[in-house]
């Protein structure tokens, strides 16, 4: 299953939603690391 989502997601990348999947994993490593913040 998780690989189907993964081809579905490469076959279907555009830019914006490729940068919005880029800040989240940002944010979620830093509350990740530090979740008092």
């Amino acid at each position: 299953m998780v690989n189907l989502m993964n081809t579905r997601v490469k076959a279907f990348q555009p830019q914006g939603v490729s940068k919005i999947v880029l800040n989240l994993n940002k944010i979620y490593q830093i509350f990740k690391v530090n979740p008092l913040l």
